[in-house]
């Protein structure tokens, strides 16, 4: 099952990497970096229900995503603070103030490298 959930600016993601059969929930739409209009709590968790039973109901929808290995994952952050912070970790490499990549044979532990 494939189901994302989350703003509308996700969805839109989702289903641009994923591709149409992908089912999206938007509970929310972004305004600004630190603002959005969300749906009331009851309609969003009936919505997201709503969402998941007909994920389930179509299983062949969507393929399952496969990055790849080897993997490199790319983030940028809003601020300086984070990626400062991660600069010396194995497998991260800092590229400017705010972005980072991690490098790894697969996706987890690319993502352990930063993440955890």
């Amino acid at each position: 099952m494939l189901l994302v959930t989350g703003d509308q600016a996700a969805c839109e993601e989702g289903k641009a990497l994923l591709g149409d059969g992908l089912t999206t929930i938007a509970v929310k739409q972004g305004l600004g970096a630190k603002s959005a209009r969300l749906l009331p709590p009851r309609r969003a968790r009936a919505l997201v229900e709503a969402g998941a039973k007909d994920a389930l109901s179509k299983l062949e929808a969507v393929e399952p995503y496969d990055p790849g290995k080897p993997c490199e994952i790319k983030v940028e952050f809003k601020g300086t603070t984070s990626p400062a912070k991660l600069r010396c970790r194995t497998g991260v490499e800092l590229l400017d103030s705010r972005t980072i990549v991690s490098r790894a044979d697969d996706w987890w532990t690319a993502w352990r490298q930063f993440f955890f």
